[in-house]
């Protein structure tokens, strides 16, 4: 098989706002590895083979920026033009850009979305249970709908600054390109944080509590499933528990075979009308409460 990485290269500023000469380093980490999930998740809808790389490359003198050098890796012939990879990579950053607007959109409008209207060229007009109206890329609206983990992260970048007083603002921008900055006031990031997840006729969340026991952990990121055992099944999920990933960063927990979780544990299901039942479809572990060591003590790796 003939092997070939394109590389495109777009810089991504985080700037946060106020009277502020600095900023706590876990409120800095949550909020860019919540950006880089977005960001992960708009790719993947795009073509879930390709994977984007989201680089902290360096902050600027003078002010609370970030500049990140994001970047996709591309296997065989699939976008081996780098142009077509820079138009790729550039459409990414506008799908994720455009979700956190959508969720902004909806957290100052009663919260959840009510309706959805398609206009045409990828535009649709989304309906907010206020019956406020916002045009939008339809690619954000498939992302906040059908990606829990897109939902997360955006809503935990806004738990997370709005416990932080001085920070008076977050934008995003792309200064490389012409995608408009995202804009957000301190006044929204309670509502946005309280934003709640996508749910149909079809598909509902049910979140549980569980005890889970941990046959092959993910320990570099939060972009990876875990995998475990669950009332006798085999599984595998996500942990968006940004306080859980950052012990685990800190190598303040120890996984050998048998370890054990006690976790909340969000179940996403979609109605099947041949079985006319709701079915699990994904999981999600949206809060660690706590580790427990195995009764044998048998490394795992």
């Amino acid at each position: 098989m003939f092997w070939r990485r394109t590389m495109a290269k777009q810089e991504v500023t985080v700037k946060f706002g106020g009277d502020i000469e600095e900023v706590d380093i876990d409120t800095f980490a949550h909020v860019l590895l919540d950006y880089s999930t977005v960001i992960s998740e708009a790719g993947a809808m795009a073509d879930p083979s390709l994977r984007i790389n989201t680089n902290i490359r360096a902050t600027r003198q003078g002010c609370l920026e970030a500049v990140l050098s994001v970047a996709n890796g591309v296997i065989g012939s699939l976008l081996a033009d780098p142009a077509a990879a820079s138009t790729f990579l550039l459409n990414t950053i506008s799908i994720a850009k455009d979700s956190y607007k959508l969720i902004q959109f909806l957290a100052g409008h009663g919260g959840c979305l009510k309706e959805v209207q398609t206009i045409g060229d990828g535009c649709v007009k989304v309906i907010a249970s206020d019956n406020a109206t916002i045009n939008i890329n339809i690619d954000s609206v498939n992302l906040y709908k059908d990606s829990p983990r897109t939902h997360r992260a955006i809503t935990n970048t806004f738990s997370t600054l709005a416990e932080v007083g001085d920070i008076e603002e977050l934008q995003i921008s792309s200064p490389t390109s012409d995608i408009e900055t995202l804009s957000v006031p301190k006044d929204l990031f309670a509502n946005i944080a309280n934003v709640p997840m996508y749910e149909s006729v079809d598909v509902k969340h049910e979140t549980i509590d569980a005890i889970l026991t941990v046959i092959k952990p993910a320990l570099t990121t939060g972009h990876r499933k875990w995998e475990f055992i669950w009332l006798g099944n085999k599984m595998s999920a996500y942990i968006t528990d940004c306080e859980f990933l950052q012990g685990l960063s800190k190598q303040k927990y120890n996984f050998t075979l048998g370890t054990t979780m006690n976790v909340s544990l969000d179940l996403i299901q979609k109605y099947d009308p041949k079985k006319k039942a709701f079915l699990n479809i994904d999981y999600n572990v949206v809060k660690v409460n706590a580790v427990y060591p195995p009764v044998l003590d048998e490394p795992l790796f």
